[in-house]
């Protein structure tokens, strides 16, 4: 299933596809909650820790590191790429006032803990499904 060949990557070259659809779509509505910004950078995120994991076969020893980091990376980075969409998005728009306020873009910082350690607890859990699949 893993490997560099066009069949198996066409399942994420197709999910990379509908999530630049999805941030094209996005980005003419008027909405003011960061849910959607924080929602489409966490679907990129995984995105890419998936493609970054998904050509490489580390051995069992390798797996629990590897894939832990690659999850607590890309959990740090939903904060800064929801704040870069919402900065994209404002700035498209073009209002005399910002689509979204002082306060939601805190709110957004003060979460990037938060996104750090969730995207470490689903890293290592791909890492236990992965050494899973292996045992079969």
């Amino acid at each position: 299933m893993f490997g560099n060949s066009s069949r198996t990557l066409f399942p994420l070259r197709l999910s990379g596809l509908i999530l630049g659809v999805l941030v094209l779509v996005w980005l003419p509505f008027e909405d003011h909650s960061p849910l959607g910004a924080i929602s489409l950078a966490a679907g990129i995120c995984t995105w890419l820790a998936v493609r970054a994991l998904w050509t490489t076969i580390p051995s069992s020893r390798q797996v629990w590191g590897r894939y832990a980091l690659v999850g607590a990376v890309a959990g740090l980075g939903v904060a800064p790429l929801a704040l870069l969409l919402m900065a994209m998005k404002t700035g498209l728009h073009a209002h005399t006032t910002p689509d979204y306020t002082a306060v939601q873009l805190q709110s957004t910082i003060e979460r990037i803990l938060i996104f750090g350690v969730s995207g470490l607890l689903v890293g290592l859990g791909g890492a236990v499904w992965r050494l899973a699949r292996r045992t079969w």
